[in-house]
């Protein structure tokens, strides 16, 4: 099961507008598997994708869309190559295979794609989704926290 909440060190991309929000470590794990995990599982099977052909992207190495209207390409192609195709391969045939990232987000506005339950955002290259916003309800969050005990 991934851990879907650490407390790895933050790239050099830190988003200065990607709210980070720490829980007790006692429940750490429990709201990873009965809480997050959920949500996942729930984007996975709208988009019709296998979660294995998913990899999860820390939130702390989120940025929102005000970095992409400030920073420029010079400093985008190093984000996108070091974060989002970080684990890119060419296949026998000679086909580029990267998985598609996922992160969760509290922020609504990354957010724009709503089908049954499901709330997220992506970004493709070209015609093909390369990664995944997938919206946490703070308050839905906060709900389950305090039903932990």
């Amino acid at each position: 099961m991934s851990n879907y909440i650490t407390y790895s060190s933050p790239t050099t991309f830190r988003s200065k507008f990607n709210p980070i929000i720490g829980l007790n470590p006692a429940f750490l794990q429990e709201f990873n598997d009965n809480f997050l995990h959920g949500i996942f599982l729930n984007l996975s099977q709208t988009l019709s994708i296998p979660q294995g052909n998913f990899e999860y992207l820390d939130i702390e190495d989120l940025i929102t869309e005000k970095e992409f209207g400030r920073i420029s390409m010079e400093l985008a192609k190093p984000y996108f190559y070091e974060v989002i195709f970080d684990k890119i391969f060419k296949l026998d045939n000679g086909r580029i295979r990267n998985k598609i990232k996922f992160t969760f987000t509290y922020d609504i506005e990354l957010t724009p794609i709503q089908k049954g339950d499901c709330r997220y955002g992506v970004i493709s290259l070209g015609n093909k989704p390369i990664f995944y916003y997938c919206y946490v309800d703070l308050q839905k969050a906060i709900q389950f926290i305090k039903n932990l005990e």
